[in-house]
This record gives C-alpha cells, sequence and structure tokens, in this order.
C-alpha cells in the first residue's frame, strides 16, 4: 500500500493535539491503510471529535447537580465515582471526545461542588 506521509501526519498530529482520540485515529488509520488516501473532509467530519468542552461542562453540571449522594461519596474520598461520571458523558456524546478531557472537566466540577 502506498501510504502519503502529509496523511499519516495528518491523523498522528490530530490525535496529538487532542482533535480527535484514539478510537477515531484508529479508524482513520485503519483506512488510510485500506485506501491510501486519507478520509475527506464530508466522510471524516463525522469521526472527528466535534464535542466543545463547554458542552461537556454542561453535561457534567447537569449529571453532578442530580447527583446528591455521588457527589458527597467524592467528598467523602470516593474519588472513583469520577469515573461514573465519565461513563455518562462519553454515553451522551458517543465517544466523540477525549476521555482524559472529560475526566479533567468533572473533577474540577466535582471539588466545587
Amino acid at each position: 500500500m502506498n501510504i502519503k506521509p502529509h496523511a499519516l501526519a495528518e491523523i498522528i498530529n490530530r490525535l496529538m493535539t487532542g482533535m480527535i482520540n484514539s478510537r477515531i485515529s484508529k479508524i482513520r488509520f485503519s483506512e488510510l491503510l485500506k485506501t491510501g488516501k486519507k478520509l475527506d473532509p464530508v466522510r471524516g467530519k463525522t469521526l472527528d471529535e466535534i464535542i466543545e468542552e463547554s458542552e461537556i461542562e454542561a453535561i457534567a453540571t447537569e449529571l453532578i447537580d442530580s447527583s446528591d449522594e455521588l457527589v458527597k461519596k467524592y467528598k467523602s474520598g470516593k474519588t472513583t465515582v469520577a469515573n461514573y461520571f465519565v461513563g455518562k458523558i462519553m454515553q451522551r456524546t458517543k465517544s466523540n471526545t477525549d476521555p482524559k478531557t472529560v475526566l479533567r472537566i468533572v473533577k474540577s466540577k466535582l471539588d466545587r461542588a
């Protein structure tokens, strides 16, 4: 297969800058291996992470505000509760966001709750 270096570099760059997560980069890389071409903008757009941090924050706020018991558990030292919220947010966004970003936002919101 003849893979163009700039096509591979684009995938790596998007992964390293957080524009796509590892799941999406695997899909893009697989497509690149099959076709030798990078994804076209129309098809690729649906694979890119389109969830803005403000949207993640809104979802996190909604979930945390409606989960007083879990917030209490988090405040008492059970920090793994944050992972529950990350999972719920990943479900709502159909995994179109970076879990590390989601965890950072969730922990920040829980610390201020």
